[in-house]
């Protein structure tokens, strides 16, 4: 309210659902911000055991709440070649993705791949490049009627070379 009181314009990049309430989002709503960018990440399955203890419910009740407030578009991050990712996640992941799409119908999804780095809890893990097409190929065979954008699986692996020094 502060920084709105000082016609101070701002934007958030990327936001904590599980952090959200109406009060705040209307603040950005008031700002100026037209779409809003969440990480789900994976399913709520996988999420989990990447430390991310954020329901589908949350996320869905987040984007009901964006709709009623106006937002033009949704943002939503995904990863490829997480760390025990399997056929059945992803088949989860798109089911949640169209629970989303059918809750706000401007949802832009964009799949990375997982880059495992130093000092963090996945730094033991390898880049899997094969996995990693594999998934992205499954998924453009089965997203259908989303707007999508899988990154360069070749320049993720070329973060992962450079993250660890190779």
């Amino acid at each position: 309210e502060y920084i709105l009181s000082k016609n101070l314009k701002f934007s958030i990049p990327s936001i904590k659902v599980e952090h959200m309430d109406k009060e705040t989002l209307e603040i950005i709503k008031k700002s100026g911000q037209k779409t809003l960018t969440i990480a789900p990440e994976a399913n709520e399955t996988l999420r989990r055991t990447v430390g991310k203890f954020v329901t589908d419910k949350q996320f869905i009740n987040f984007v009901k709440l964006a709709k009623k407030l106006n937002f033009k578009a949704i943002k939503a991050y995904f990863m490829i070649g997480l760390p025990n990712q399997k056929e059945n996640d992803l088949k989860e992941t798109i089911d949640f993705i169209n629970k989303l799409k059918s809750e706000f119908k401007n949802i832009h999804i964009s799949i990375n791949s997982f880059v495992p780095k130093l000092g963090t809890p996945f730094e033991k893990y390898k880049f899997n490049k094969k996995q990693a097409k594999q998934q992205a190929s499954y998924l453009k065979k089965n997203l259908k009627n989303i707007k999508y954008k899988i990154s360069n699986i070749e320049s993720s692996y070329k973060e992962y070379k450079l993250a660890l020094g190779l």
